[in-house]
């Protein structure tokens, strides 16, 4: 059965965000496995429609979930993950499930995105770490501080993209448990004021 352009729209409130080089987007497997999860937490329950690999994934503890568990996952589609929505309830934006549902699918993604960074954030270059030298040259062996500046740089930036990336996650979760609304800067009506305290057309973000 097609879906429909609005049935897409929704359905990506839980399977993506971003945009362009940003974009993040999971397959409908982890989407179905997520469902799951969230319909034995909420209901307590298992039912008739669920797939018993997935359920016995589900079960386990979130975090203890493996990349090797995803991957022996039997594919699913769009349409399916669309239609297992409407069984456990999560069409319905009233309905608990969806909030819980949206807000698991946010801290997926997000843990998903983390471990793309870690693979790919880059080593530093000698340009990054090299004003640094001025301090710390001469105390010990040249290799060794080397080395050294460009780990602890390399950390630096792996811990500043989790501090930032933890912050998109928390805020928006926070909000939406208190019954609250996240907006981004760009359609924030909130405005950022000059240094002339004259009002801007930059937005701020708020929860």
């Amino acid at each position: 059965m097609p879906i429909s352009k609005q049935q897409r729209e929704f359905y990506r409130l839980f399977s993506q965000h971003g945009s362009g080089d940003a974009l993040i987007r999971i397959e409908p497997k982890d989407v179905v496995l997520l469902i799951h999860i969230a319909a034995i937490d909420v209901l307590g329950l298992t039912c008739k429609w669920m797939i018993p690999q997935y359920i016995d994934i589900a079960k386990k503890d979130f975090f203890e979930i493996t990349s090797q568990d995803i991957d022996s996952l039997e594919m699913v589609s769009e349409e399916q993950a669309i239609e297992f929505m409407g069984l456990c309830g999560a069409s319905d934006p009233s309905n608990v499930i969806f909030l819980y549902l949206r807000n698991l699918c946010e801290l997926y993604r997000r843990r998903f995105k983390f471990v793309n960074i870690l693979k790919k954030q880059p080593f530093p270059l000698a340009e990054q770490i090299g004003p640094k030298s001025l301090l710390e040259y001469g105390h010990c062996d040249n290799n060794l501080l080397f080395t050294w500046m460009c780990w602890r740089k390399w950390i630096y930036d792996i811990d500043n993209r989790s501090a930032q990336e933890t912050g998109y996650l928390f805020e928006p979760i926070l909000a939406s448990c208190i019954g609250g609304v996240s907006v981004s800067h760009r359609h924030s009506p909130v405005k950022r004021i000059s240094d002339s305290g004259i009002q801007t057309a930059e937005g701020r973000r708020t929860d």
